[in-house]
């Protein structure tokens, strides 16, 4: 089994409607993309596969309560989690 590494950034953040999450890959997988509250409480849950190179996913954030939320990507590699504010 080959790992497949994942670099991810996000953006805008602060974000208001649109949030945007690049990631660049070394080669095809599939990334599960998990939104959730402070209290972890689970708000969208997104399976995708990605190609080698540079992917770029949106979400619509803007019916979102004001407040700080955390984006998980899951892959074969391991997790990652980052933290964004909804304004």
């Amino acid at each position: 089994m080959v790992i497949v590494k994942i670099i991810s950034t996000f953006f805008p953040n602060p974000a208001s409607e649109i949030l945007y999450l690049q990631m660049v890959t070394s080669g095809q997988s599939s990334a599960v993309v998990e939104l959730t509250d402070v209290v972890g409480k689970q708000i969208l849950t997104k399976e995708q596969v990605v190609e080698k190179g540079l992917n770029t996913l949106s979400f619509n954030i803007a019916s979102l309560p004001t407040g700080v939320y955390f984006l998980s990507i899951l892959t074969q590699g391991g997790i990652e989690v980052r933290k964004f504010e909804k304004r």
